[in-house]
């Protein structure tokens, strides 16, 4: 846990204001941090899940067809990871869209058995079949996970077998919503190489479309704080503690003033 002593007032009133705690996770350990530009149209995305489940995808959608859907795997050396955008249209796999503009962000990897990839998508908030409202406090996602056998490849139309899990993922936009001005997922993941742009990945999607199985996160929030430094960064768990901390000290000091 990171030491509160030595910042200064600013400092922390600075930490405090950037705190932006939303990353949701599933009990298939597929886990999603979706940062809508306040400033912009872009919508900034982190997606994490195990190597081992072969491929994951995460999507913008309440179920596979007519969702956004952001299919991850290994790049064709298994070093990097490769990202694929894809429509969802039914209970088919889902093909690559290369209408969707995805720019991979640092930070981007592999660490621990698990994939790391952070992007920034320029027209993620209307698609060909749906649109992402948000403004709204309990958007929801959907989520899928492979059966284990490696998809490794660095295109982007690349087959995927059909998955073993999928569910949803629900998740405060609204509250989320932050004015970027670099990549926000940084104090998270520190030293990466950088995926590849698009990826491959085709879904073979669930038995039944209705992927509103409301299989939610399990609340688990992953701190995926990288190496690097003298000191460890600040993970979003400390940010939202320091938050609530700063948050009390200025109520607790208005008060004061009022009884003086």
């Amino acid at each position: 846990m990171v030491s509160l002593r030595g910042f200064s007032a600013a400092a922390l009133l600075a930490l405090a204001m950037g705190v932006n705690a939303t990353q949701e996770c599933s009990s298939a350990q597929i886990c999603g941090d979706v940062i809508p530009d306040s400033s912009g149209d872009d919508v900034y995305v982190q997606i994490t899940a195990p190597v081992a489940a072969g491929w994951a995808g995460f999507g913008f959608g309440s179920r596979m067809r007519g969702a956004l859907i952001f299919v991850i795997y290994s790049s064709a050396d298994g070093k990097n990871v490769t990202l694929s955008p894809r429509i969802g249209t039914g209970n088919v796999e889902p093909q690559y869209e290369s209408s969707i503009k995805v720019e991979v962000l640092e930070g981007t990897g592999i660490e621990d058995e698990k994939w790391i990839m952070n992007f920034v998508c320029h027209n993620c908030r209307e698609w060909d079949g749906g649109s992402l409202d948000v403004t709204s406090d309990d958007e929801l996602f959907i989520f899928a996970r492979g059966g284990g056998d490696a998809v490794s490849s660095d295109e982007p139309d690349a087959g995927i077998y059909q998955h073993i899990t999928r569910g949803n993922i629900n998740i405060d936009l609204a509250g989320a919503a932050l004015a970027v001005q670099s990549n926000p997922f940084l104090d998270d993941n520190s030293n990466s190489d950088g995926g590849n742009n698009t990826d491959t990945s085709k879904d073979d999607t669930s038995k039944d479309d209705t992927s509103n199985d409301n299989t939610k996160s399990d609340d688990t929030k992953s701190n995926d704080s990288g190496n690097g430094g003298s000191s460890a960064p600040m993970t979003k768990a400390d940010k939202t503690l320091l938050a609530h901390g700063m948050a009390f000290i200025i109520a607790s000091g208005f008060i004061t003033s009022l009884l003086l």
